[in-house]
């Protein structure tokens, strides 16, 4: 069985059936990358049909037919200080709601972020690796809810796919707007969910426009 790897800046990888994916120092095949929303369905008062919950899946035929299934209604990159602190506090808080006896007991935040969050093939085969990436401070965030809530996290980072072909070979880098989860990846096609101002559902579709 063949094994085909490039070299990672940070020493790690992914394995995805007989292929290592590996994220190079240097530029891809694509030179540029610009994500381009071609259609977006919904909204936040009016037609039912068009008002989305909590998407569970979706699939898309070969004609383009879309099928949703919905409920109502790298390790060189630091955290920042300021968000570290805050996942600490967050951390702090959730073990003081435990006992020392539960699973999840005792809890820390790394001093540092992990090479990759996870991956996924595409439908063409492509494979998409979320890499961790420095975080960007929000303004928008949400009023706290509940009784002794847990700190807020001010900070997120932008969903950040390196996208490699079958072989290996890294094509280049792709960076989804927030709260955006891509559920089909198919050539340079994708569709996927996005979240509004106002926490409301979009099911969207986006084209890559790449030159190489």
């Amino acid at each position: 069985m063949s094994c085909t790897a490039l070299l990672f800046i940070t020493l790690a990888s992914a394995v995805v059936q007989d292929t290592t994916v590996v994220r190079s120092r240097g530029a891809g095949v694509w030179k540029t990358v610009k994500l381009v929303e071609e259609l977006r369905i919904g909204v936040l008062e009016g037609d039912d049909s068009h008002i989305f919950g909590s998407v569970l899946g979706m699939a898309v035929a070969r004609d383009g037919s879309m099928f949703v299934a919905d409920m109502p209604g790298q390790r060189i990159r630091l955290y920042g200080r300021e968000e570290k602190l805050e996942w600490d506090a967050r951390a702090r808080h959730t073990n003081q709601r435990l006992s020392p006896g539960d699973a999840s007991y005792g809890v820390t935040v790394p001093a540092v972020k992990p090479a990759y969050h996870d991956f996924s093939v595409g439908e063409d085969g492509r494979i998409w690796v979320r890499r961790y990436v420095a975080a960007q401070k929000r303004t928008d965030l949400p009023p706290p809810r509940g009784t002794n809530p847990p700190p807020p996290i001010s900070w997120r980072e932008p969903p950040t796919f390196d996208v490699f072909e079958p072989g290996g070979r890294f094509l280049g880098t792709v960076v989804l707007p927030h709260r955006t989860y891509l559920w089909v990846r198919r050539g340079n096609s994708l569709w996927g969910t996005t979240r509004g101002a106002l926490d409301e559902t979009y099911i969207v579709r986006y084209r890559l426009e790449v030159t190489s």
